[in-house]
């Protein structure tokens, strides 16, 4: 079974302050992320329609659509808010939404 990439670079892309609204209803911060992503297979996704918009010279939104393949292949819209600090962009805010 194929894992998901090292706590250690999610870590680097998550904001301290990170927070998520998943499409299953959850609200998850950094560390669950994290430790959530080291206990599930990693699986094909594809991406597509991504736009990033700059809200402000250290903010910006990433808006998307996803679809996991599987049985059944699973499409959920999703919207994410990074901000850079330090130089370094983190993602701040992501949420996940099923269509």
């Amino acid at each position: 079974m194929r894992r998901h990439p090292s706590a250690t670079v999610v870590a680097e892309l998550l904001d301290d302050d990170f927070m998520e609204f998943g499409s299953s209803g959850g609200i998850y911060d950094k560390t669950q992320v994290i430790e959530g992503l080291s206990q599930e297979a990693a699986v094909e996704r594809t991406v597509t329609d991504l736009e990033v918009r700059q809200l402000t010279p250290d903010l910006g939104l990433v808006t998307y659509s996803a679809t996991r393949h599987g049985e059944p292949p699973v499409h959920r819209l999703r919207s994410s808010i990074w901000r850079r600090t330090g130089g370094q962009w983190r993602m701040l805010f992501h949420q996940g939404t099923p269509i």
